[in-house]
């Protein structure tokens, strides 16, 4: 008789606690939907330089947030990965500055040079056509001198430009982003208390953890 009583007592037990469990379930399950992360891949071509990239976006939560490489990188706790991408996105930048500017130097002293004016010859001058001489040559040399100025302004400029488009800011491949991106979805399905899925052999069994 106590044994039935024990026994039903544990069964009233269970089905109380039964909706309390599946409810905690269901709002660990919707803390994970909103903070887990995942990624798109996209091409694009430099307008620039015409060359071919595939990005890599990461994402956060099912609305699919984006998230900036630094703070993705600060999300999964690598920070010395966060400081060496800003590092080289801004050495990046700064070679596109330093391009541009470049180019602009070489055309605007083109520009200086092509329009500057020549010494000014009076015709009732008896050295008139010597003077007129002089000041087309002058010419011809400032406008030989205007072209090597944008010349060398674009090869120059545009092959610093070039240089900061080669390089890549991320420190790590896109097989390593996506690595430390599911370990940090596990990590946060164990301390969510949800099921866990080990992918060591490939098979995808499911370890239950509850904290």
């Amino acid at each position: 008789m106590r044994f039935k009583s024990a026994t039903a007592a544990v069964l009233v037990a269970g089905l109380i606690l039964s909706p309390v469990a599946r409810a905690e379930e269901a709002a660990a399950q919707q803390e994970y939907d909103r903070k887990y992360l995942s990624f798109d891949d996209f091409g694009a071509i430099d307008p620039h330089t015409g060359t071919f990239y595939q990005l890599t976006v990461p994402y956060q939560g099912k609305y699919r947030d984006p998230i900036a490489p630094g703070a993705f990188y600060r999300l999964v706790g690598r920070e010395d990965l966060a400081q060496q991408y800003e590092g080289r996105e801004q050495a990046r930048t700064t070679l596109h500055t330093v391009g541009t500017l470049t180019f602009l130097a070489g055309a605007v002293g083109a520009a200086v040079v092509a329009f500057g004016s020549s010494s000014s010859c009076d015709p009732s001058n008896p050295g008139f056509a010597q003077c007129a001489s002089a000041a087309e040559d002058d010419a011809r040399s400032r406008g030989l001198m205007s072209l090597a100025l944008v010349g060398v302004g674009a090869v120059l400029g545009g092959s610093i430009y070039l240089a900061g488009s080669q390089m890549d800011p991320q420190p790590v491949n896109v097989a390593a982003q996506r690595e430390l991106a599911d370990q940090y979805n596990q990590k946060l399905r164990m301390q969510l208390g949800l099921s866990v899925i080990d992918k060591s052999d490939g098979g995808g069994l499911a370890l239950s953890a509850r904290f």
